[in-house]
């Protein structure tokens, strides 16, 4: 089997792990430990295949009018719905931990080709947020955990700041 096959088996074991738990589809956020940690862990290592990868764009099924799995040149792996070559309908991002941004994933909705609808957000320092997204920001009604102060967050929010509990 060739790296870029084995890869894309890796990848397609990961994003059936990383969709999101029925305990976060209720805003719970209450999985088990050892769940949220073996979560992590795939969705890291993901990203360190990813940014070992020599085979860019669509890797499997349909990338322009269906469902599909594509990489970015950032090592960027989306896999989900597509509407003209956009993201469009429910998927799943995953960033590689050399990206500019402190999201490891995000998993729900997208439109015109952008994280946006309902979602789910996990942050590299364990922090995640349920709820309506905008762009990959916290905007609208939602649920955030703060990991680093092991606080919760619910309301309407604008722009990631909360404006009404």
């Amino acid at each position: 089997m060739n790296g870029i096959a084995a890869v894309c088996g890796f990848i397609l074991v990961v994003f059936a792990i990383v969709k999101i738990p029925s305990e976060f589809r209720e805003l719970s956020f209450s999985p088990p430990k050892d769940e949220q940690a073996v979560l992590h862990k795939k969705a890291r290592l993901l990203s360190a295949q990813v940014d070992e990868m020599t085979g860019l764009g669509c890797l499997q099924g349909d990338c322009q009018f269906g469902n599909g799995r594509y990489v970015k040149v950032d090592g960027t792996v989306y896999e989900g719905s597509f509407v003209a070559g956009r993201y469009e309908g429910s998927g799943v991002l995953v960033f590689p931990t050399t990206a500019k941004t402190d999201i490891e994933y995000y998993a729900g909705e997208f439109l015109m080709g952008h994280p946006s609808g309902q979602g789910f957000i996990q942050y590299a320092d364990g922090s995640r947020y349920q709820g309506e997204v905008s762009n990959l920001h916290r905007h609208g009604y939602g649920k955030y955990y703060d990991a680093t102060s092991g606080t919760w967050m619910e309301g309407k929010w604008n722009n990631d700041r909360l404006e009404q509990k």
